[in-house]
């Protein structure tokens, strides 16, 4: 972990205890509410980092651009050479956000699949009391029916 950020957790929920922490009410209340401000710490993290990771990506493309322009004007091997590491810089965090796109979409998927499964014989089985399985999207956005004896 960073940290950094384990620092400012302590930081932030020790002075939340020192203020709020009187013995005035029961321990669940306090505890609730450090719930609360834990998440919103979390959350202030997060978009302090996207907003930084979003910024390097934006001066990388400024840069890439600026390079490319100058290739343009006057082929050179430095400027091929600046172009090529400015691009794979940004092909890495690029990369690195899509992969991390990819885990959360996966493990959705594989949190629902015994429900989507159950989902689908369900459907199966209206399709066949109707005489048909209903519409199957193909793909191009082509529809089919398909019927059931």
């Amino acid at each position: 972990a960073d940290e950094a950020v384990c620092e400012r957790f302590r930081r932030c929920m020790q002075n939340y205890l020192q203020v709020n922490d009187t013995g005035e009410v029961s321990a669940a209340v306090p505890w609730e509410a450090l719930k609360a401000v834990v998440r919103g710490e979390l959350i202030s993290i997060r978009a302090h980092r996207e907003k930084r990771e979003r910024m390097e990506r934006e001066r990388l493309v400024g840069e890439i651009l600026r390079v490319d322009r100058r290739y343009a004007e006057s082929p050179e091997e430095g400027l091929l050479r600046e172009c090529r590491s400015l691009q794979t810089e940004f092909d890495l965090r690029t990369t690195g956000k899509a992969e991390a796109q990819m885990r959360k979409v996966q493990g959705a998927c594989m949190s629902m699949g015994r429900r989507q499964g159950g989902c689908w014989r369900i459907s199966c089985g209206r399709g066949r009391r109707l005489g048909r399985l209903g519409e199957l999207g193909i793909g191009g956005g082509t529809r089919c029916g398909v019927q059931v004896k």
